[in-house]
């Protein structure tokens, strides 16, 4: 046993190599073909190309980085990139041509002037200056050629600077036009914010907002400050109370809110009592003079210091002198003015108290009315608030708009000032080609064959990829689900079907039919029977009457009594072959009234042909008369090999089901679409005709893949190990 074919094979083997090769030599006329015609292209271009001449020039290109991103006003790219991108455009290209003094259009000018350009870095280690661009000009005209580059470097600057004048121009009019538009819209929306506020009265409900958010919190000093009066009073009106003790009573408040001027509506109490009732026309009204808040409420203490120090020093004087005494009278007098300014001090404290009283009562009043309109206010200062903040967003966005472009503006004219280019300069021609650089003879022919070659093998694998047809039985096994019974090889060109060398020739070709037979003898025992099998195909020529005549000769090697049985009836090929000339068959024996008897033409080997054709003939295919032939035929034979008629667009294998035991359906690979061969399987299972299995015909082994070659290899190596290898060619040739 060989160490090479025990294990399994990994990695790219040389049946692999031969396995691309046998793809290339299937399509050797395709790939032929591409060769000739890429090929005869080439020297078509050879011969009527026109000359191509180069110069190589320098150019200075000195480029310092914006402070302020040119490119976001100016759309340049930086340093040699930019000449890549304007030096070969049509704006710069139209320019140059009239330093020649024509005036030609971009396409005139790639068609018979100038065919390309290419600007790049210079990478020769005679100069390492970075800034130095290598700039070359391809074109017809040498003259032109050598020009070229100034005249594109030249109108480059001067084109470049008035477009970054006219786009400054443009774009600082644009901004300042958009700021104007913008510093008005602000003016008005200032102006319509102003009579809005006046339409609305938007202060006066800004300040009635703000009192109103402190109401609750004024309510309840208020209530406290009510409350506090209202138990001062009541104090007041108890009896036996001095003019001291109502002093200090009313000492506990003050109010300072009181001023000048104010009218203050009063109900008038009486002195020491609660207050009088409203009159009918409504509550007196009292306006505060100057006295009312100018009185220290302190002041009634030094009256009564006074007044109690000039009881002590009467009483002292008493003790000498009697009352009618004129010093006793005027002290007297003194006490009782004393008296009556203290009264007095009273009374006008008690009225500002009272006044203060009133004003409490009646803010409570004012709080408690704000109180029921707070939702009313509220609302209202909302739509008021809500238009006035609608403009005033407005006038904030108006605003940002408008320094953005005031931005934008000063930019602009800073980028301007900055030119990122320092230097654009021309520094002359370094090289020129002496004569035309194109066509040259070496490349040409170079780049026409590996480009014919890639083409045509490129072709070839595209061809085999678009190609649908079987080429392997896994594919019909694996999405059809039946058996394949054998391989058989393709015939070579020399070699004819009837040609008696070959099996001789072609010892590999009976042994298929060896593997075929053994195959359908074991899947007897699967399909019950296997004594009538019909030979057929999904369309014409695919080689099922060569298949027939060779699967019966090799069942009657067997010693098996054997008949083939020409049912193909419209042609009768197998019958030209076997007889080579019409004689009375099958078909005349269903027309009418015949007798037929099979042809010995083999040992153990019995032919029927089909006979002359009649439409009869066909409609009585699935009748009773050849239901009894076939019954008498089966106790004749133990094999009966019948050639039918192909399976996609005829009826007649269907209309003989009932005499069959199964059907072999050949494939012939690398011709039979497989899309006809699901067609023809769905047709033979909704018939209910067993298939015993498939062929696979016209195999080529050399060039068919890895199982071919395995299976011939095989075949080839026990052929050699017995001495002689039955005129196949070794695989190594």
């Amino acid at each position: 046993m060989e160490q090479g074919n025990s294990g399994e094979e990994k990695g790219f083997s040389a049946d692999d190599i031969f396995a691309h090769v046998g793809i290339i030599l299937k399509h050797s006329r395709l790939v032929v073909l591409t060769v000739c015609l890429v090929l005869t292209i080439g020297l078509f271009y050879f011969c009527y190309a026109r000359p191509v001449y180069q110069a190589k020039s320098h150019v200075k290109c000195v480029y310092i980085k914006d402070p302020v991103d040119k490119q976001k006003y100016w759309g340049e790219r930086p340093g040699i990139s930019a000449l890549k991108t304007h030096l070969p455009s049509e704006r710069i290209y139209t320019l140059a041509v009239r330093r020649l003094g024509v005036n030609m259009s971009y396409n005139s000018i790639r068609r018979n002037l100038i065919k390309k350009i290419s600007v790049g870095k210079n990478k020769g280690p005679e100069d390492l200056d970075d800034s130095v661009v290598v700039l070359n000009i391809y074109g017809y005209d040498p003259l032109v050629v050598r020009r070229w580059g100034e005249y594109l470097v030249e109108e480059y600057k001067i084109d470049r600077e008035k477009r970054r004048d006219a786009k400054a121009r443009v774009e600082i009019q644009k901004s300042v036009s958009d700021r104007d538009v913008a510093a008005e819209e602000i003016n008005r929306l200032q102006q319509e914010k102003i009579e809005l506020e006046q339409r609305l009265n938007y202060s006066h409900l800004k300040e009635e907002k703000k009192y109103l958010d402190n109401l609750d919190r004024l309510i309840v000093q208020n209530e406290t400050s009510v409350n506090s009066m209202e138990r001062i009073l009541t104090e007041l009106k108890q009896d036996g109370i001095s003019l001291v003790e109502k002093f200090s009573i009313l000492s506990t408040f003050e109010d300072p809110s009181l001023k000048i001027g104010q009218s203050v509506p009063l109900r008038i109490p009486q002195v020491g009592g609660p207050p009088a009732p409203p009159t009918p026309n409504g509550p007196s009204v009292v306006v505060v003079k100057p006295e009312n808040v100018s009185q220290d409420h302190k002041e009634w203490m030094k009256l009564v210091d006074r007044r109690d120090k000039l009881k002590l020093d009467r009483a002292e004087k008493g003790k000498v002198f009697l009352d009618g005494h004129p010093e006793m009278k005027e002290m007297k007098a003194e006490l009782d003015k004393l008296q009556a300014e203290l009264e007095e001090k009273y009374n006008l404290a008690f009225n500002t108290f009272n006044l203060s009283y009133f004003k409490a009562i009646s803010q409570g009043g004012v709080l408690r009315n704000l109180k029921s309109r707070h939702a009313e206010l509220e609302s209202a200062f909302g739509e008021a608030e809500r238009a006035v903040v609608h403009i005033d967003r407005m006038i904030k966005d108006f605003q940002k708009r408008h320094d953005k472009l005031r931005d934008k503006v000063d930019s602009i004219r800073l980028s301007h000032s900055i030119d990122p280019f320092a230097e654009i300069s021309y520094l002359g021609l370094v090289e020129e080609s002496p004569g035309s650089i194109v066509p040259q003879k070496g490349r040409l022919l170079l780049f026409c064959m590996s480009g014919a070659l890639l083409l045509g093998i490129g072709l070839a694998y595209f061809v085999e990829y678009m190609d649908s047809s079987v080429k392997t039985p896994e594919n019909v096994e694996t999405e059809l689900q039946i058996f394949g019974l054998g391989l058989v090889p393709e015939l070579p060109g020399n070699l004819s079907e009837n040609s008696e060398l070959l099996h001789k020739e072609m010892p590999l070709f009976k042994e298929s039919y060896r593997v075929i037979r053994t195959n359908l003898i074991l899947r007897r025992d699967e399909m019950s029977r296997s004594q009538v099998i019909i030979i057929s195909s999904s369309m014409p020529q695919e080689g099922k009457s060569l298949n027939s005549l060779e699967l019966a000769k090799s069942f009657s090697e067997l010693g098996e009594r054997t008949l083939l049985i020409d049912a193909d009836l419209r042609r009768g090929k197998q019958t030209r072959k076997v007889v080579g000339k019409k004689v009375p068959g099958l078909a005349d024996f269903l027309a009418g009234p015949a007798q037929i008897e099979p042809i010995n033409f083999e040992e153990n080997l019995d032919f029927l042909p089909s006979g002359h054709y009649s439409t009869n003939a066909i409609e009585n295919l699935g009748g009773k008369d050849f239901s009894a032939l076939m019954v008498g035929l089966r106790m004749q034979y133990s094999r009966i090999i019948v050639d039918g008629p192909p399976l996609l667009g005829l009826p007649d294998v269907f209309m003989m089901k009932d005499s069959l035991d199964g059907l072999v359906l050949i494939i012939s690979a690398g011709h039979t679409v497989f899309t006809q061969v699901r067609l023809a399987v769905d047709q033979i299972q909704k018939s209910r005709i067993p298939i015993l299995g498939f062929i696979l015909n016209r195999v080529n082994f050399r060039t068919g893949g890895k199982y071919y070659r395995y299976y011939y290899r095989n075949y080839e190596y026990y052929q050699q190990g017995g001495g002689d290898s039955g005129g196949i060619v070794p695989l190594s040739s």
